[in-house]
């Protein structure tokens, strides 16, 4: 196991508030490490990125469509994304050449 994975594990999944984790370089627009048994597409990577490359004021407006779901965003500015749907909720943060998101199923 890497050292990321076992970031994620220890960190985030181990508050018990976090179901499912993944982390996304920007730049490559690539999954570098997710959970186990928590995958995300190359699409899904697309569209988390591109919610953030958007004006966030657009992004609140229109949403996002994740792991074949529509989620409403609830708050976007050039750091973080916060969207919901009626059953899950996903958090993401963005930070310096990374995006962390955090999901709870």
């Amino acid at each position: 196991m890497s050292h990321l994975q076992n970031l994620l594990l220890d960190t985030l999944l181990g508050t018990k508030h976090v179901d499912s984790a993944a982390l996304i370089k920007l730049q490559e627009r690539s999954l570098s490490v997710a959970s186990p048994g928590f995958s995300v597409m190359p699409s899904d990577v697309r569209t988390l990125v591109n919610g953030f490359a958007k004006n966030p004021l657009q992004t609140r407006r229109e949403g996002l469509y994740f792991k074949e779901k529509d989620y409403k965003c609830v708050r976007a500015d050039d750091y973080s994304l916060y969207a919901k749907n009626v059953f899950i909720s996903v958090m993401e943060v963005k930070k310096w050449q990374e995006m962390w998101l955090k999901c709870n199923c």
